[in-house]
């Protein structure tokens, strides 16, 4: 909806309705669509809740996913104990190697856990059940009928000593080092290498090197399938590792990687992942950059999926939370956590998080349906033009508040050198509770982005907002 035009620019609006959301520039530009960030942001939060199941392992050193189950790994006496979760019920598996390595502290015994139908002669008589890998410890586990761990042990010497590894197509892919591999067209198992000066085979083994634009220093930090090739993450480095049969091509294709291997997710179709600029989005063409994190913000690397959102563990070093990403809205909700974010996994649809800052004990935590009464908070990007400034002249925003509840909002500005300028408002508190519409009539600053943050302590549902702005066109004043 276009207003009249005023000096220097043109005035415009986008006004969003309840639940739909559905908000359109005056120039006919598409500014946010189902902005509403289900499970978090919109009404109060769900919680996060400690797990508290007969046979917990205490001091929890790592968490992952097979099939439906979680897999929770601890130390006892030296040794791996491994733990099963299925259907509310926890089973210790068993336990495996001493001395792996010498000097951890079990945290990264299982960097990755795959399971594969592969056998091998090799496996002591297991060859035909589904079995477990782990990486980068080295071992294996058969699975029962009840597709639970058992028979541990060391696999063949003739796998290399991978610390990343995936599947895909039917075959193992891992790095150890700098140098990624694939193995046979005979599987997992199956590492039988062209010898030299003979013509490759394309059932056999592959060692690719580095790449053109990496630094033979840089190391491999994450793989991951993606349409038809398997992606490779180093620091400063994405590359993609294409073909059906040996020899294998790794091709570069972009500068820009990360150190955080467990931030790569995929998500609805994309792979995100968190860089040293910020959070990253490779769509298969293309790596753009998703809104920064909020000012003063640090993440550990700790990254998840759940209900098509990216999630991201970050803490301003006092208080923790999990940052979760709405794709259509561009734009973050937030939902405190009560420790620090060692891992997030999605296991059957549910988000389990293993939490524990240093020197505490680490606890298994459920993002449950319950819901917090207490706090909500939701940001929006409303206007972000790097060349034109904006000044808001009226901003709406309609809200459905619980008796005795409180909210606040905050318009975030960004000024011309990219500084995040905040404009915060009283907590205003609601004795009678019900729907109302709150009006903003300060005259805000103009500027080159617009956020919105709402705020709440109670039961508030955010219904819409509206903002009616003058744009600065290109040079104007």
């Amino acid at each position: 909806m276009v207003r009249s035009a005023l000096f220097g620019g043109r005035e415009e609006s986008i006004k969003l309705k309840k639940s739909s959301f559905e908000g359109v520039r005056g120039d006919g530009r598409t500014a946010l669509s189902n902005a509403e960030l289900s499970p978090y942001g919109l009404r109060a939060h769900r919680l996060f809740q400690e797990v508290n199941l007969s046979g917990i392992p205490s001091n929890i050193r790592a968490i992952k996913a097979y099939g439906d189950r979680l897999l929770l790994f601890n130390m006892e006496s030296g040794y791996f104990g491994i733990y099963v979760l299925s259907g509310g019920t926890v089973s210790k598996t068993g336990t495996t190697v001493k001395t792996y390595p010498l000097d951890s502290d079990g945290s990264d015994y299982c960097t990755t856990v795959l399971m594969t139908d592969d056998g091998h002669a090799k496996l002591d008589g297991c060859c035909a059940h589904t079995k477990l890998l782990f990486f980068p410890s080295g071992q294996t586990a058969c699975l029962s009928s009840a597709m639970i761990p058992m028979l541990y042990s060391t696999l063949p010497t003739d796998i290399p000593t991978f610390r990343y590894a995936t599947l895909s197509k039917g075959r193992l892919y891992g790095s150890e080092g700098q140098k990624v591999y694939v193995s046979g067209a005979g599987g997992c198992f199956d590492w039988t290498y062209d010898t030299q000066g003979e013509d490759p085979s394309a059932e056999h083994a592959w060692k690719g090197a580095t790449g053109t634009q990496t630094d033979r220093s840089m190391e491999v930090t994450a793989l991951m399938p993606y349409k038809n090739g398997v992606l490779v993450f180093r620091e400063r480095a994405l590359q993609v590792i294409t073909g059906n049969e040996n020899p294998f091509v790794l091709k570069d294709l972009f500068k820009v990687g990360t150190r955080h291997g467990g931030s790569v997710k995929e998500v609805d179709g994309k792979i995100y992942f968190l860089t040293d600029r910020g959070p990253a989005c490779y769509n298969g063409s293309t790596v753009d950059y998703l809104p920064p994190l909020p000012q003063g913000i640090a993440t550990n690397g700790v990254a998840g999926e759940l209900d098509g959102r990216y999630c991201i563990y970050g803490t301003d070093g006092v208080f923790h939370h999990m940052y979760s990403y709405d794709e259509k809205s561009k734009s973050y909700a937030v939902c405190k956590v009560p420790q620090e974010v060692r891992e997030l996994v999605n296991c059957n649809g549910s988000l389990y998080a293993l939490m524990g800052g240093v020197g505490e004990e680490s606890k298994l935590y459920l993002l449950t349906e319950d819901r917090s009464s207490s706090y909500m908070e939701a940001e929006f990007l409303l206007l972000d033009d790097e060349y034109r400034r904006v000044s808001v002249r009226d901003l709406a925003v309609r809200l459905n508040v619980s008796a005795g509840s409180s909210f606040r909002v905050t318009v975030k500005q960004r000024d011309q050198n990219g500084k995040t300028v905040n404009c915060s408002f009283d907590m205003v508190h609601c004795a009678a509770g019900g729907e109302l519409t709150y009006r903003i009539r300060k005259r805000i600053r103009s500027s080159y982005g617009v956020r919105l943050l709402v705020e709440s302590v109670g039961d508030v549902t955010l219904g819409g907002f509206e903002i009616v702005y003058n744009i600065a066109e290109r040079g104007g004043s």
